[in-house]
């Protein structure tokens, strides 16, 4: 229970990292039109589709938060103490779990393998960041 409840610092500031990186990750500039493209079949939202933004937005960081808190315990119960290992660790888990994950569920849902990568690699990155957020922290 002390893992969960310590300091919650480290997790808040890799999370908002992880929000800032997606924020970026899908700009129309970067991968947000491929990406919009293979959502919604085109690049530009309806009005009905940026009603709901702002609870998705909303939502997605309550999950980055979640996922950094859980990393965080991770990476303390490893005895993790630096960026490096802290990314390194992430990268793994999130192979193991994120990347095998999404690919499955691309495969019956027949999504394409560019939307699967823009996807999986925003969370990949994103973990990688985080890891060496909360690793550099201890």
């Amino acid at each position: 229970m002390t893992y969960f409840v310590g300091n919650a610092l480290p997790s808040l500031v890799a999370a908002i990292a992880y929000f800032i990186l997606g924020a970026i990750w899908y700009m129309p500039q970067v991968f947000g039109k491929t990406w919009m493209q293979h959502t919604f079949g085109t690049t530009q939202m309806s009005s009905e589709q940026k009603k709901g933004m702002g609870m998705a937005m909303l939502g997605s960081f309550i999950a980055a938060a979640i996922g950094a808190c859980i990393l965080r315990n991770v990476l303390l119960i490893m005895g993790v103490d630096n960026a490096m290992d802290g990314a390194r660790y992430a990268l793994y888990l999130s192979i193991g779990f994120i990347i095998v994950v999404m690919f499955t569920d691309s495969l019956y849902s027949h999504k394409k393998l560019s939307l699967l990568a823009i996807n999986a690699g925003y969370h990949t990155v994103g973990y990688v960041l985080m890891g060496a957020i909360l690793g550099a922290w201890y």
